[in-house]
């Protein structure tokens, strides 16, 4: 009994190895786009910051890693944290092109108008075969 056992055990391993693994339909699905970091940046300074005052011209500079180079648009939700299940402003979609996607970073105007408060930017960058990266979250203060 033992003797069929250790023999079974390898067979499985190797199964689930040849069977397990690159033989889904979702093949691609590791291929979706990340954002790796997002900077504010308040009327054309070259330092970031997350701190800016009402008025301000905020950009937001996104840095990301992409397999297939294929990345069409950005999307950009803001929330007034005062008020968090409320969106404040977008989903904003940004169509792309690879002259926009320059060294992959997107840097892209918030159009808001902010008032004082705190906020919450969603930054999310889809592909052209629809991959869509994981939201990522930015904190923006701004001051009167």
């Amino acid at each position: 009994m033992m003797k069929s056992i250790s023999f079974l055990l390898p067979l499985m391993v190797c199964g689930f190895i040849v069977f397990g693994c690159g033989f889904s339909d979702d093949d691609d699905r590791g291929q979706a786009p990340t954002i790796r970091a997002v900077y504010f940046y308040k009327n054309a300074a070259t330092v970031p910051t997350s701190n800016v005052n009402v008025g301000d011209t905020v950009t937001a500079e996104v840095h990301l890693e992409d397999p297939d180079s294929d990345i069409v648009t950005l999307h950009i939700v803001i929330y007034d944290l005062s008020n968090p299940d409320t969106v404040y402003d977008g989903p904003a979609v940004y169509e792309l092109d690879s002259v926009q996607v320059f060294a992959y970073t997107i840097s892209k105007k918030l159009d808001a108008m902010f008032s004082a408060g705190e906020y919450r930017v969603d930054f999310q960058v889809v592909d052209e075969k629809g991959h869509a990266s994981l939201i990522f979250r930015k904190k923006l203060y701004v001051s009167a």
